[in-house]
């Protein structure tokens, strides 16, 4: 039988909390990337928070009451649940805010910028 590899598990938990990538934990302890993922599963390490979706809504309702919160997009939604506490992906955070606010979703969705747009009649040519 192969002999274990040892892995820092103080530093594999910091990292994870740190969400620094599977890839780069390896890289760092000179280890294979199913070594990482054993590791965390062995000591049952999660990157996330385990809160409901249900619970979740609830929190970004309960953000958006707030009177200066009210038109927040995902990312500083995100950022104020992290500070929070609640760590959850941004694919869930964006399931919460379509069934919350899917209005107001919609109608950051129509506030982008129209950029300019440049012609060059003859494009990159070095003379």
């Amino acid at each position: 039988m192969a002999q274990k590899i040892k892995v820092d598990l103080e530093e594999l938990n910091r990292l994870t909390k740190l969400h620094v990538p599977i890839k780069q934990i390896a890289a760092q302890f000179g280890v294979l990337l199913r070594t990482i993922k054993r590791r965390k599963q062995e000591i049952k390490l999660k990157s996330f928070s385990n809160i409901s979706q249900n619970d979740l809504e609830v929190e970004v309702i309960s953000m958006k009451n707030v009177a200066n919160k009210a038109n927040w997009g995902l990312k500083m939604t995100q950022g104020y649940l992290t500070h929070k506490g609640i760590e959850v992906g941004k694919d869930r955070v964006y399931v919460a805010f379509k069934t919350v606010d899917s209005e107001g979703l919609q109608e950051r969705k129509q506030k982008t910028i129209k950029r300019r747009q440049y012609f060059n009649p003859t494009g990159n040519l070095v003379r």
